[in-house]
């Protein structure tokens, strides 16, 4: 039988692996170097092919100035990364895996007293990029995602721009003069991102019947182009609208913002 959401390479035996992608140069302006940590642990159901998987990819920053600050943003994304697992942030990162997995072995286990014939892994994991790195800001993308038997994977998504000056995340507000006014531009946007896919389908249409008007997003966050925003599957929208992104960029925002101050 083949198996369903298998997302990730089988293993027959109990696998820890930790590995350090090699730092990747920022370009001249940038103040911080950024490193992906990525790290991975797996188990397997004794007697079983059926496993219990968790992996975690998560950025660290280092630079000769602004320590204080650099620190401050190291700290925030450990904590989103433990979070996404749902691990306490008062782990370190091994024992937050190490924590996480056992749970979801057991989790597993359960599920296969109940249905011997299931064959599906287990599945949890914290994925991150970076989307700008400049002499000024840093901007993450953390994807959370999973399966542990529901009727279909788990999936969520964050964006978040660091000041590398002040450590503090960037609000929506600190980047836009008139949010009132970002609002139809949004919306727009959230209807031609689900175009090719829905047609003929209005706004009112794609977002649940309670909604007179599309939020403004929490998860937005400068890159090169512009402003990119981010609405996840249940926030604004059924599960079948799926995730919506939208990047507005600078030439679209034109008065909006002061694009001088954010980008390089």
């Amino acid at each position: 039988m083949q198996k369903r959401f298998l997302w990730l390479s089988l293993a027959t035996l109990p696998l820890f692996a930790c590995t350090q992608n090699k730092p990747s140069q920022p370009p001249a302006a940038a103040l911080a170097v950024v490193k992906m940590e990525e790290k991975t642990m797996r188990k397997c159901v004794k007697d079983t092919a059926v496993c219990a998987e968790v992996t975690l990819r998560y950025p660290t920053l280092s630079s000769e100035r602004n320590v204080a600050a650099i620190s401050a943003i190291n700290e925030a994304l450990r904590e989103k990364a433990l979070a996404g697992l749902e691990a306490s942030p008062k782990m370190s990162v091994e024992q937050a895996l190490d924590s996480v997995q056992n749970n979801l072995l057991a989790m597993l286990k359960e599920h296969l007293k109940m249905s011997p014939d299931w064959d599906a892994d287990y599945t949890k994991g914290v994925n991150t990029e970076t989307l700008l790195n400049s002499a000024r800001f840093v901007s993450f993308e953390m994807v959370c995602s999973g399966f542990t038997g529901g009727a279909h994977p788990y999936y969520h998504a964050s964006l978040t721009t660091y000041n590398l000056g002040t450590g503090q995340p960037v609000q929506l507000s600190d980047i836009v003069r008139d949010t009132a006014a970002l609002r139809p531009m949004l919306e727009e946007g959230f209807v031609d991102a689900k175009k090719e896919a829905m047609p003929d389908a209005t706004l009112a249409d794609l977002l649940f019947p309670e909604l007179t008007q599309l939020p403004l997003p929490t998860n937005v966050c400068i890159v090169p182009d512009g402003l990119r925003f981010f609405y996840n599957p249940y926030e604004v929208a059924p599960w079948a609208v799926g995730p919506t992104e939208i990047t507005l960029t600078w030439e679209q925002l034109r008065d909006l913002v002061e694009r001088g101050k954010w980008i390089d």
